[in-house]
């Protein structure tokens, strides 16, 4: 899978007087990432580049191999949204996800 676009990405509201409310993900170039959205959505997937960015540089730091049950937890559910963010593989299974939902082939 290619890179995905790189950010930051912004919210926007549609300012167009036909508009009903809708919100943008623009990047600095305007660039549309996505139209359409409620503002709770927008803001989500605005933030998505910088998530990702956070998320890669702690589970870099986040010791493993000695870690307590619920960090060993929390780094399968890091090592499974940043899979599911670069497209290298189904992730959480189900749509609930959760801890549940881990797909045990994730490493640590």
């Amino acid at each position: 899978m290619s890179t995905h676009t790189p950010g930051p990405w912004a919210a926007i509201p549609d300012s167009r007087e036909d508009s009903e409310g809708d919100w943008y993900v623009l990047t600095p170039d305007e660039d549309v990432i996505a139209i359409g959205l409620s503002e709770p959505d927008a803001a989500l997937i605005a933030a998505a580049p910088d998530l990702l960015a956070a998320l890669k540089e702690m589970v870099i730091w986040m010791p493993s191999g000695f870690a307590p049950q619920s960090q060993s937890i929390a780094m399968k559910m890091a090592y499974a949204a940043i899979a599911k963010a670069e497209g290298t593989g189904e992730t959480l299974t189900g749509m609930g996800g959760g801890v549940d939902g881990l797909n045990d082939e994730i490493p640590l």
